[in-house]
């Protein structure tokens, strides 16, 4: 079985680490995210902590937020008609039309999905499939279909969902589809590398008016399928490249936030991974001489 599914606590980890095998602080060289697989996870100290009750499935720190955030969302218009989706396109009407019906964002969340068979109705003179799409492979597809839906989401829910005639809120955050190239070095000098396909950035309201780009953002949406020992490694990698990189750009009085947050899908699926990685995690791998073992884990939380 993968890590994902078995390594669940510490007995778990204990045993399936052999015996002699260095921590990643001992590592001088550290592969691509994308090479990383189970050897990495143990290194790193991976511990998957999984729920036993429906509550559990939330990432815990969405938990105190989420009936609030839930109640003030399905007041808007727009994330109304996102939950009650769409099955049909009107043939007669053109994009333009669709977009100042729907909105732009919605517009294309529909014409994306509706490019994998979700939707009857979009072969017509108003909407022609983009090139680019049809020569998109299976994880590409995945993330133009999944940074619709984000970009939908984010522009529309409060309190960000009006920043032109309404009250700017103290915080903003924004969705970029550029890749995130992430890279941190440990105490070893090791280089740690990984890449996100997109982020979310966070904003802070400045003099002005004016948004200021914050410290924080979180990568990431990985047009990936099951989670498999290769996938998780990655995605870790991601986790702990951004949490060491805004840690060392950090100033004494802005230290980033122990959660970081990663986006996963594929097709149309998604699934929502919290990383809690400590302070005192993060002092045992940059501050350390490479001799000292670790005693601090990583601990991820994932939505199903």
């Amino acid at each position: 079985m993968s890590y994902f599914e078995t390594i669940t606590d510490i007995a778990a980890f204990e045993g399936q680490r052999s015996a002699g095998a260095k921590h990643i602080n001992q590592w001088k060289d550290i592969p691509h995210g994308s090479k990383w697989s189970a050897t990495e996870l143990r290194a790193a100290r991976l511990l998957v902590r999984k729920g036993t009750n429906e509550s559990n499935h939330m990432l815990p720190a969405l938990r105190s937020g989420f009936e609030k955030g839930m109640e003030d969302a399905r007041n808007q218009e727009k994330i109304q008609d996102l939950l009650e989706g769409l099955d049909y396109l009107d043939p007669d009407l053109t994009s333009t039309e669709d977009c100042h019906r729907y909105g732009t964002g919605l517009r294309n969340l529909w014409a994306d999905l509706a490019h994998y068979g979700d939707i009857d109705g979009v072969d017509n003179p108003g909407y022609v499939v983009p090139s680019s799409v049809s020569k998109l492979n299976a994880e590409q597809a995945t993330v133009r279909i999944a940074s619709s839906f984000i970009q939908t989401v984010v522009w529309s829910c409060p309190p960000q969902h009006d920043t032109y005639r309404g009250v700017k809120p103290a915080h903003l955050v924004d969705f970029s589809q550029l890749p995130l190239e992430l890279a941190a070095r440990t105490g070893t000098g090791a280089k740690m590398r990984a890449t996100a396909d997109s982020q979310l950035i966070s904003y802070r309201l400045g003099g002005n008016n004016v948004y200021n780009r914050d410290h924080m953002h979180c990568p990431a949406l990985d047009g990936l399928p099951v989670v498999t020992d290769s996938i998780l490694g990655q995605l870790t990698c991601e986790a702990l490249a951004l949490r060491l990189s805004l840690t060392a750009r950090a100033g004494e009085d802005d230290r980033p936030d122990e959660d970081v947050f990663v986006i996963a899908a594929a097709g149309k699926y998604m699934r929502f991974l919290q990383f809690k990685i400590s302070d005192a995690y993060v002092s045992e791998l940059v501050a350390g001489d490479g001799e000292r073992e670790m005693t601090n884990f990583v601990e991820l939380w994932a939505t199903p």
